[in-house]
């Protein structure tokens, strides 16, 4: 998943300080627990699991299914240390990154719950001093629904100027007491170009800053208030957005895998605190998310503790942001698409020497999370993967031969509609700020670096529809090229944004003022 484009995207960008040199073992330890399906499914999903291990390079795997309010199904797969010969177990702490946005969320829902604040009022309404400071000088600023959907106009960092110190800034320090406060990381503001709800952008910094608005809400530490009204109540007690010496304790190490030498290296940045706590830093085991993802699919109630009303995580999970109702939406915080048939909502994550993936099925009562400690491609698809065994998805078998003079329309190269660095980083560091569009005797390819992806026409009575074939990712994922007046491509959906033909890029920010534009 991550290896697409717009999984790509969604995660946070990894740097890291290397040391060591550890291959795994070729027999890695794995423990399987099956509580309700049948032997040859099991069988099924741990194999799964042990190939998708080297595949995608994991030293260790934590794995969790539950349908309704009950596990059917865990795995742990791997080393936690590698050098230590320390197996996965249930009591593994992993860092689960970005999956940390879901419970600011939901923190943040609870207090929307007693009306405290409304969607669309401004983010700044509700932080000690104006946080966004757009520098066009006619954007409004970002609603809470905005941060909720990324569309703040945010970027990869706070300030142009802060590019320089990212690492420390968002990955913090080795003391773990010298954590800033949320006014300290923040009293320079959130610095913008664009508009709010023109463009979609990751922006760890602006969820970070819902952080600021719980403490200045609810009148408690964020600390205080996640612990005592999300982890606690929901019996998640190996869990918490800060460090604890259980959380320490059994913290598993992380590690990057290195393709020349073909083994793994600790990743020490893994062991820095954040100060974008409520953007990434949630520790916890698969038991505990098990716990969380059987809260999530009993409408917001685990037990007799209610984490959110039922119309509260509908809303949560209502598309608020979408280019078309083919692609992905994102509701608030959550990332809600169709794969395989089924409506998935989910997040995933990572952070330096970890990753992971959370992905439920409403409508099938089903969730999984996988939590691994490498920068690795497998939590996300070795989640997706499970839903194709457990949905028993068969891949489509009929290829749509598309004619060569309607390819041709299609072949262009792509660019962002909207030009600005901080809110095309990923894009640029992912794809060299284009996407081309060939032609090539079999078909058309999207061009990746290192790799081109063959596009596949979906539907036979829509010519603008295709979907991205890719071997190494167990995600569906879909194009639509939106023709002009002459049926010839002007741009592209893919993911949440358009693309432009560079000619029609657009770079004014303001409307035109006295009869010219402001560049």
């Amino acid at each position: 998943m991550k290896k697409t484009f717009v999984h790509a995207l969604m995660l946070v960008s990894v740097f890291g300080l290397l040391a060591g040199n550890l291959r795994a073992e070729s027999a890695a330890p794995g423990t399987v627990n099956n509580f309700s399906l049948s032997p040859e499914l099991s069988q099924k999903l741990e194999r799964s699991a042990q190939e998708g291990m080297k595949k995608w390079h994991a030293p260790g795997l934590a794995i969790g299914i539950v349908q309704g309010n009950t596990v059917i199904w865990s795995g742990y797969f791997g080393y936690s240390d590698i050098k230590e010969k320390k197996p996965v177990g249930e009591s593994t702490v992993f860092r689960i990154g970005s999956i940390s946005k879901t419970f600011t969320a939901i923190a943040m829902m609870q207090l929307y719950e007693q009306g405290r604040f409304q969607l669309s009022d401004p983010e700044s309404k509700y932080t000690p001093f104006p946080l966004f400071r757009n520098q066009s000088g006619c954007c409004p600023d970002p609603t809470l629904l905005n941060i909720f959907t990324h569309t703040s106009g945010g970027g990869e960092f706070k300030r142009l100027q802060d590019a320089p110190k990212f690492r420390r800034d968002f990955y913090g320090r080795t003391n773990l007491r010298a954590r800033k406060s949320f006014t300290e990381l923040f009293k320079n503001g959130i610095h913008t170009r664009i508009c709010p709800g023109t463009k979609w952008s990751y922006c760890n910094f602006c969820v970070g800053s819902l952080g600021m608005v719980v403490e200045q809400i609810s009148g408690q530490t964020f600390h205080k208030y996640t612990d005592e009204r999300l982890f606690q109540p929901l019996g998640m007690n190996s869990s918490s957005f800060y460090e604890t010496d259980l959380t320490q304790a059994n913290l598993a190490v992380g590690y990057r895998y290195q393709e020349k030498k073909k083994d793994f290296q600790p990743d020490r940045i893994s062991f820095l605190d954040t100060d974008v706590v409520a953007a990434g830093n949630v520790y916890a085991t698969v038991p505990d998310m098990s716990r969380y993802m059987m809260a999530l699919l009993g409408g917001g109630k685990l037990g007799d503790f209610r984490l959110l009303k039922k119309e509260t995580l509908d809303l949560m999970w209502t598309p608020h942001y979408q280019t078309d109702p083919r692609l992905p939406a994102m509701g608030i915080i959550f990332i809600l698409e169709n794969q395989f048939g089924h409506r998935l909502v989910w997040h995933n994550g990572g952070m330096p020497g970890f990753t992971s993936s959370m992905i439920l099925a409403p409508d099938d009562r089903l969730g999984v999370v996988v939590l691994n400690n490498a920068d690795s491609d497998a939590p996300d698809n070795l989640a997706l993967g499970i839903y194709k065994i457990l949905f028993n998805h068969q891949p489509p078998q009929n290829k749509i031969v598309s004619p060569k003079e309607a390819l041709k329309k299609l072949a262009w190269t792509y660019v962002s509609a909207q030009p600005d660095f901080l809110t095309d980083l990923r894009f640029i560091m992912g794809t060299f700020g284009v996407l081309q569009v060939r032609l090539k005797k079999d078909g058309l390819v999207i061009a990746f670096p290192g790799k081109d992806l063959p596009l596949e026409q979906v539907n036979p009575a829509d010519p603008y529809y295709f979907r991205v074939i890719n071997d190494r990712s167990e995600s569906e994922n879909f194009i639509i090229f939106k023709p002009g007046a002459d049926g010839k491509a002007r741009s592209i959906l893919f993911g949440f944004n358009e693309f432009v033909r560079r000619e029609d890029q657009r770079r004014e920010i303001c409307p035109a003022k006295t009869g010219e534009e402001k560049k």
